[in-house]
């Protein structure tokens, strides 16, 4: 299963977890506008990443969760 299978699946199982809060991220070597369009209509993700991450990224992203949480 690829990750758009995985999003598909999430989507469907994301109604039984009605009072979690899920952080995912689409970390993905495609630069294509396309493949960023396509990500856009999940709701369900909270991000979108191109590789290679770089530590600065890394921190920015879960700063970003850490602070969400509180």
């Amino acid at each position: 299963m690829d990750g758009w299978g995985f999003l598909a699946e999430f989507k469907k199982l994301k109604p039984q977890l009605p009072n979690e809060h899920v952080n995912l991220f689409m970390v993905t070597s495609s630069n294509d506008s396309n493949d960023l369009k396509r990500a856009q209509e999940f709701e369900e993700l909270t991000g979108y990443v191109v590789k290679p991450v770089y530590e600065d990224k890394l921190t920015e992203i879960l700063t970003g969760v850490f602070d969400s949480l509180q």
